[in-house]
């Protein structure tokens, strides 16, 4: 794996070639740059230089989309249904979904190959524009027999990988108070996590007692997080998020019994990031 400026047009450029194959994608903009259209290569390029600050770098991708009013619905189409611009878990590790409104939706994402897009679709509505039927999709509520609860949902998983990179970005550009912030997070999910697999074993979600029970996540950081090498405080927000890697991905397959394990592909970003480590990183 090399996340660099090829890597990342590359990316753009297989994202771009889904992107316009959509009926009602008019442009897209990356900063105060216009594409309208995936071959064009020197925009392409001139995009990534204005994203570009190092490593950990994002790519701003808004997508104008015109759409008739029966499109539009609840305004979550695309929320619903990334494979249409070509996302899945096939090639993410993760991605989150940012609150938006009937013409604006947000989607942030990060590739398995290290690259990161926040994309943006702004939506204009025209009751004269034809009606594609955008489909919206909804993953099946699967309650397995013996458990208390229903399967987990892998949309949650999906959005605790890209947490997991965002607190490790964060860390790696030294912003301890918000890294350790996510890092609490992602540990926080992972006690919900061995809450809901104690339920399902007991049969129950009242507990009036406790059992002294073992912390998953205290266990995993008994091993020592092999990239904790800086400072005390850096070290501690490291072991923290590695240990929330390793718990997530035990809790969860239990949980779920389609989730598929993603820690190994987070350490490969992870490795990849601080061996291209830069003195100094630029504020994300």
């Amino acid at each position: 794996m090399v996340i660099n400026k090829s890597t990342m047009e590359y990316e753009l450029t297989a994202l771009l070639q889904r992107i316009f194959q959509l009926p009602e994608v008019n442009k897209v903009k990356i900063r105060d740059i216009d594409i309208f259209s995936a071959d064009d290569s020197q925009k392409i390029r001139e995009s990534i230089d204005k994203c570009y600050h190092d490593i950990l770098s994002d790519i701003d991708v808004g997508i104008h989309v015109t759409l008739h009013t029966d499109d539009i619905g609840n305004g979550h189409g695309y929320h619903s249904n990334p494979q249409r611009i070509g996302l899945s878990r096939d090639n993410y590790l993760g991605l989150a979904f940012s609150d938006g409104d009937r013409l604006f939706q947000m989607l942030r994402v990060i590739l398995k190959s290290g690259i990161r897009f926040d994309i943006g679709f702004y939506i204009t509505e025209d009751s004269t524009a034809p009606i594609y039927n955008i489909p919206q999709v909804k993953e099946d509520e699967i309650k397995d027999e013996g458990k208390y609860w229903k399967r987990w949902d892998l949309q949650k998983a999906d959005s605790f990988w890209f947490v997991e990179i965002q607190a490790l970005a964060k860390l790696l550009r030294g912003d301890y108070l918000i890294a350790d912030h996510l890092a609490n997070m992602q540990i926080n999910e992972n006690l919900v996590a061995q809450m809901v697999d104690r339920d399902d074993r007991l049969g129950t979600n009242f507990h009036r007692y406790g059992n002294h029970e073992s912390l998953d996540y205290l266990n995993a950081m008994k091993s020592e997080c092999p990239y904790s090498d800086c400072d005390d405080v850096y070290n501690m927000i490291a072991d923290k998020i590695y240990a929330a890697a390793v718990t997530y991905d035990r809790l969860i397959k239990k949980l779920n019994p389609m989730y598929e394990e993603r820690r190994s592909i987070f350490f490969k970003i992870w490795e990849q990031y601080i061996s291209e480590k830069e003195s100094d990183y630029d504020d994300v």
